[in-house]
């Protein structure tokens, strides 16, 4: 992270900081993941004690707000440029309940999803204090600090892995149909689906909190334990030519792969 970059983030969070319900501002996302770069946003996340009217947040998000642009399609998050700086600004609004309720979903009682389960872990994990009114933040991000538990691998790959293909409406067989009909947005949907669920499994494997949907190859290229050829597999399903004998014999490949790794950290899937 630049100066530049810190300096903006600091100058904002002690704005928002000025309303009694905000308990946390911190920094995550590229900047602290280490991928990121001078030209980076910013990702600030906003801990109120519920959610901020639309009028709270006009009146700290347009401060020194160039090209302000309200975004709560994903949940509640604004996008700005920092007329003093030039950073690009990217503030997302999480409740402290809801993200408490991330953690102890995780680390408390296993639960997985289909891919990216334990990525508010990883965020929690990876945020930079820049206010933290009365230590909340803190507290969450030691209970954060904790090893992998050893059900929650087992409860992902058992949530994930029978999507793979085990299963009769198996992302594969999904991707084969797509390719079949010649659909090739439902097939790029599908290929989605599949890797992320696949990725799922590999950092669960690795005792790793997934990092997000962004630079999956650089994050695993990180970890110790993958399957053998990975990363090509994974390039030519993405480049494949659209011929189902092709695209299944690369999912065959990249699932058998997967299979022996689970095996050798006997990890078994079935």
């Amino acid at each position: 992270m630049t100066e530049k970059q810190f300096e903006t983030a600091k100058r904002i969070a002690d704005r928002f900081a000025q309303l009694d319900i905000v308990h946390t501002v911190a920094i995550a996302g590229s900047v602290k993941s280490g991928f990121g770069n001078s030209q980076s946003d910013i990702d600030l996340y906003i801990y109120p004690i519920r959610d901020l009217t639309m009028d709270e947040r006009n009146q700290y998000a347009e401060v020194d707000a160039i090209g302000r642009q309200i975004i709560d399609f994903w949940g509640s998050s604004d996008n700005w440029i920092d007329a003093i700086s030039g950073v690009e600004v990217d503030a997302m609004y999480f409740t402290t309940a809801w993200i408490e309720e991330q953690i102890t979903r995780t680390l408390e009682r296993h639960e997985a999803w289909m891919g990216y389960t334990t990525a508010f872990w990883h965020t929690i994990q990876i945020s930079e204090i820049l206010f933290d009114r009365r230590g909340w933040f803190a507290a969450l991000q030691e209970k954060a600090n904790q090893p992998y538990p050893d059900v929650l691998v087992q409860n992902i790959i058992k949530q994930n892995y029978p999507l793979l293909r085990d299963i009769r409406s198996s992302y594969k067989q999904q991707i084969l149909k797509a390719v079949k009909r010649q659909d090739w947005v439902s097939l790029n949907h599908r290929i989605a689906a599949f890797l992320a669920s696949y990725f799922d499994i590999i950092f669960a494997v690795n005792r790793r909190p997934h990092p997000g949907e962004k630079r999956m190859l650089e994050f695993t290229a990180q970890c110790e334990k993958v399957p053998e050829n990975m990363q090509t597999d994974i390039e030519n399903l993405l480049g494949a030519s659209q011929n189902e004998s092709e695209t299944e014999m690369l999912i065959e490949n990249i699932i058998d792969r997967l299979n022996l790794l689970l095996k050798s950290e006997e990890l078994y899937p079935n």
